[in-house]
């Protein structure tokens, strides 16, 4: 009893200095703004100020960006596909810049919020591209409303269980909770240094747009719920019910979603198209920007 006490004492004093720490430097850093500074707009969804880049002319191109980052995640890619399409690269609810607000942070909730989006900018149908756990959304997304969709660039997207990582404690909500609130710029470098094949494309200027919004309010718990509530059984149990062009690019070196996720990804979704680029990791579209670029726009004008 006593120990169990102790114990209970020093998880609450952590808890508290954690606490103290995360309010001083969210005090500290209240007037950062977003990476892409004069380039980003706002919307209100459901009751959200939700932050996007809105940039070119043409069929819309929807981008979802990976866990824990936002609309910066395009950064090399938005330019490209504006050249001839209506790019929006968005801040999910609860990441980034935009609001985060209260909700189960499911995929169907992520559902809910791509399409209140869409339908806020008049948008009917679009192509989507979309990385990581964006990737898991948006394959959720198309399943539940495939009339929305034209077609799907999937960046290492999720959609079946995998190898655990140090991620995978944020489902715990205590422990999930003093990881987020002791995150330094130091551990976010790591974690996204273990993303690239080459470590050289983890600059400050990455890391900060990674950073900074883990100091907005609501970020925690937003975070923590996005983690616990990261269902994709449904993706898992339906891939082979997409019916859209779809293509997947992979990096060979990809340690957070090995090739046998993309191998057999490519082999359920009907008629899909797979393309692994060497020496590279987690990040397709950015360690190797040109390259997916290239395959995308190959892709987009060919379907």
């Amino acid at each position: 009893m006593f120990f169990a006490i102790i114990c209970l004492l020093i998880v609450f004093s952590v808890i508290v200095a954690g606490c103290f720490n995360f309010t001083i430097r969210r005090i500290r850093n209240k007037n950062r703004t977003h990476p892409f500074k004069q380039d980003i707009k706002n919307i209100v969804v459901t009751g959200s100020n939700i932050k996007y880049v809105e940039k070119g002319k043409g069929e819309p191109i929807i981008m979802i960006h990976g866990s824990q980052m936002n609309a910066y995640d395009w950064r090399d890619n938005i330019d490209f596909f504006a050249k001839t399409h209506r790019v929006y690269a968005v801040d999910m609810v609860g990441c980034g810049w935009s609001d985060k607000p209260s909700g189960e942070y499911s995929p169907d909730f992520f559902a809910v919020f791509i399409k209140g989006f869409m339908s806020h900018l008049n948008i009917d149908k679009a192509i989507f591209i979309a990385s990581s756990w964006g990737g898991g959304h948006t394959l959720n997304f198309s399943l539940k409303y495939p009339e929305r969709v034209n077609a799907l660039i999937l960046s290492s997207p999720c959609g079946y269980k995998h190898k655990l990582d140090i991620m995978y404690l944020l489902r715990f909500p205590i422990l999930g909770r003093i990881i987020l609130l002791f995150s330094s710029k130091t551990m976010i470098k790591s974690q996204l240094k273990a993303a690239y094949f080459n470590k050289n494309f983890v600059d400050n200027k990455l890391i900060n747009a990674v950073y900074f919004p883990f100091l907005k309010q609501g970020f925690i718990q937003s975070t923590l719920k996005s983690y616990r509530n990261a269902d994709f059984h449904f993706v898992q149990d339906n891939l082979n019910k997409i019916n859209l062009p779809t293509l997947l690019i992979w990096g060979d070196s990809d340690h957070k979603h090995p090739l046998q996720m993309a191998e057999k990804m490519n082999s359920e979704i009907k008629g899909s198209r797979l393309v692994i680029f060497d020496e590279c990791g987690h990040l397709p579209h950015s360690e190797k920007s040109e390259q997916f670029n290239y395959h995308a726009g190959k892709f987009i004008g060919k379907r």
